[in-house]
């Protein structure tokens, strides 16, 4: 199903206002594509967009150089068999390639920023083949981010790593009670983790963690993607010339700066 948000043409339109090149690829067919987006942006739509292509089949798309871009016949509801020298606004385009792409617009390398909701068939061969820069929209992170910022996910967090700390730093302790104590503190430990998974959910607990480490989809993710959010509109919160500027990340033989 779709869900209308408004701000959704409101942020296309202050794309286009800053002299923006705006293009979509997508693997659904116009007829899909075009009832869609008019429930969602208006009978206007296609003026948001310089080049539109469907029935893509990414990850093809960026990986074969074979399959030429065919124009759609939008009256017989049928691609046309005649050749494609440029791709203009306006019009519909099907299947075609990233190669032919680049050569006819000269979009390529990090001025593309390039969203999608997939890590294969989206961002992976346009960040490690193509040079693109990508941006991940995945949807679930939005329940991840409002049990991050509740009272009792941040104390138990904040109890955890203070627990870990003290056991560390008790090891050396040789005595029974000692050792006792950590008995508690190793039960404690575990119990504040499958607390804070089971806030996510009670059986997978969090798309992107696992205790300490990322998942394996949120390695991929952040492999694939050079930024990543809920929903598009969360640019409206940034200037259209924003720089999101990568965290350093603590490596496990450097010292914790903080």
């Amino acid at each position: 199903y779709l869900m209308k948000c408004e701000k959704t043409k409101y942020l296309l339109e202050r794309l286009r206002s800053s002299n923006k090149k705006l293009f979509l690829i997508t693997n659904s067919g116009f007829n899909f594509v075009d009832a869609g987006m008019r429930f969602m942006i208006g009978e206007d739509w296609r003026e948001m967009f310089d080049v539109v292509i469907t029935n893509a089949r990414k990850p093809k798309f960026f990986n074969e150089t074979s399959r030429p871009f065919r124009e759609l016949d939008e009256v017989r509801n049928t691609q046309s068999w005649g050749k494609v020298t440029e791709l203009q606004k306006g019009r519909v385009y099907q299947e075609g390639n990233f190669s032919r792409l680049k050569d006819m617009t000269g979009w390529f390398g990090n001025k593309v920023l390039y969203f999608g909701d997939h890590v294969y068939s989206d961002l992976a061969d346009p960040s490690l083949k193509h040079g693109w820069r990508t941006a991940g929209i995945i949807p679930e992170l939005e329940n991840d981010v409002e049990k991050m910022n509740t009272v009792e996910y941040q104390k138990n967090v904040k109890w955890l790593v203070s627990l870990v700390q003290q056991l560390e730093e008790s090891q050396h302790q040789s005595s029974l009670d000692s050792a006792e104590l950590i008995e508690i503190w190793l039960e404690e430990r575990d119990e504040i983790r499958y607390k804070l998974k089971a806030m996510f959910n009670p059986r997978f607990g969090s798309l992107f963690r696992t205790h300490n480490n990322p998942t394996y989809f949120s390695r991929r993710l952040g492999r694939f993607a050079d930024i990543y959010m809920s929903s598009l509109i969360n640019l409206l919160h940034y200037n259209v010339d924003h720089t999101f500027y990568p965290r350093r990340s603590v490596l496990p033989h450097e010292p914790n700066p903080f």
